[in-house]
């Protein structure tokens, strides 16, 4: 039986949105592209770590792949949110559009993730997103507005939501208050066999902001 989770949580499309991959590009169509090192070199798209941790002091966060669904490919991309001090969240996987939706599809219906809005960027992959039936926000990849992210909460049923009953941090360089969680990784290959859900600690960055 489903465990519904009923905090909303918003889907976030990493590559291209919060990721800015093109320092990988030289090595397309190689096996190289998707090494972990490689993976790792990634810079974040500049505006998204804020935007994100202001995202989860009201919503759980939920980060969806477009990557091949190797193990090392899936422990590199957590490896990356963590060391780039992302807000802990979900994190599903799939190299194919119908992978992805399926994903989705599977996160909202097995665990009862309870995904109120999607924001991806405006190419292929926003068709992806809406296929899921889900609202969503649509931004330029790699030059995103995320102020158009912030809006849209402005005007939703969300905007006067309350921050989430987690236990809050404080930053140590200016004291503002975060929640604290791990990533869960949701993970659905082959005969969809769970493994299990492996939660990894991050922090904002502290020292300094």
């Amino acid at each position: 039986m489903t465990r519904k989770d009923n905090t909303p949580a918003i889907l976030i499309h990493v590559d291209g949105l919060i990721c800015d991959y093109r320092q990988r590009q030289v090595a397309a169509e190689t096996p190289n592209y998707w090494w972990p090192s490689k993976l790792l070199d990634d810079d974040p798209v500049e505006g998204a770590l804020d935007l994100l941790w202001d995202l989860s002091k009201i919503f759980r966060l939920a980060y969806l792949l477009a990557r091949p669904h190797k193990s090392k490919v899936f422990q590199a991309s957590i490896a990356w949110l963590v060391e780039q001090a992302f807000p802990g969240g979900y994190v599903l996987i799939g190299e194919t559009p119908d992978d992805r939706v399926r994903t989705v599809t599977d996160a909202k219906d097995e665990f009862g993730v309870n995904i109120v809005l999607a924001v991806g960027t405006d190419n292929e992959e926003a068709k992806v997103l809406r296929r899921l039936g889900i609202a969503t926000v649509s931004l330029k990849a790699f030059e995103p507005d995320f102020g158009k992210v912030r809006k849209f909460i402005r005007r939703s049923e969300w905007a006067d939501t309350p921050p989430r009953a987690v236990e809050l941090l404080k930053c140590a360089c200016c004291g503002e208050e975060y929640p604290e969680e791990g990533f869960a990784r949701i993970d659905f290959y082959g005969s969809r066999a769970r493994r299990p859900i492996r939660s990894i600690g991050t922090t904002r960055p502290g020292t300094p902001c």
